[in-house]
């Protein structure tokens, strides 16, 4: 089961998960894997083993002669699931301020707890191959879309957590892509706006202005499919300042007239008074 390892990257978290064992037993049978040679040991603060090129086809056949497809199926589920609540713990646990917070990850089973904010940034930076892997795996699976789509809001509220937008910008605009994927193929039109403004934005921020004018036309299209009055409202005023950035000052007007009259058909003032500040 090792074979279904993300990026061929296995911590005792994730062989846990495959085999259905202890965390302590996974990381005692992964040191004596990686003692004759069957798994070598990724230096890092985090317990981490990399599945040998030479070995990874000899298992997945192994793999499919002996189990069979619904068990390696539940398998890949167990493994997806354990990653979602460690994400989850990897949020938490930079929410300090937060009572709610504290709360949750006090009610965590303490192997899936961080000690400190440091750590969980450690685990996050040491696991992003196999996490980023793990999300393109899940979406082109096919039949985990619920667990990829956990998967993935989670990664992305833990990057920004630690890292920053901008700093995770190249993952963010990856994850997002995945997203919209997913969204296309199970006609989520909310969730193709969502992922569609998210995008726009990354654009947006790199200099992009073009292409992040036409993601924002597109997130418009999908929020009204959705009847989703807020993506509608954030995306006209996306628009209008995309043509503001191109230097397009009358449709950039439209776009806010617009939107504004968005805002106050819905008695949102506080919205209404930043745009009529634009």
């Amino acid at each position: 089961l090792l074979a279904l390892a993300p990026a061929g990257l296995v911590d005792p978290h994730t062989a846990a998960a495959l085999t259905g064992c202890s965390v302590e037993t996974a990381h005692t049978t992964l040191d004596d894997f990686a003692a004759h040679g069957l798994l070598h040991s990724v230096g890092s603060s985090v317990p981490q083993y990399r599945v040998p090129g030479c070995l990874h086809r000899e298992l997945l056949r192994l793999a499919d002669d002996h189990e069979r497809p619904a068990e390696l199926q539940l398998a890949r589920a167990r493994m997806l699931e354990r990653t979602v609540r460690l994400l989850q713990s990897c949020r938490a646990i930079t929410e300090t301020d937060s009572p709610e917070a504290r709360q949750k990850v006090l009610a965590l089973p303490r192997p899936l707890r961080f000690a400190t904010p440091r750590a969980a940034a450690d685990w996050l930076r040491l696991r992003r191959p196999a996490l980023l892997a793990a999300a393109r795996l899940a979406v082109s699976d096919g039949e985990l879309d619920t667990l990829a789509r956990r998967l993935m809001s989670q990664l992305v509220r833990a990057m920004v957590a630690h890292f920053g937008t901008r700093a995770a910008a190249s993952d963010l605009y990856d994850i997002h892509n995945l997203v919209l994927d997913v969204a296309e193929r199970r006609e989520l039109p909310r969730e193709r706006a969502a992922a569609l403004l998210n995008l726009g934005d990354l654009d947006a921020r790199t200099g992009r202005t073009t292409e992040a004018l036409a993601r924002y036309r597109a997130a418009l299209d999908a929020g009204r499919e959705a009847n989703d009055p807020y993506a509608t409202g954030r995306a006209m005023e996306s628009v209008g300042a995309a043509h503001l950035e191109l230097g397009d000052y009358d449709r950039a007007a439209d776009w806010f007239g617009r939107a504004l009259a968005e805002r106050l058909a819905r008695d949102e003032r506080p919205e209404a008074a930043r745009l009529y500040g634009r």
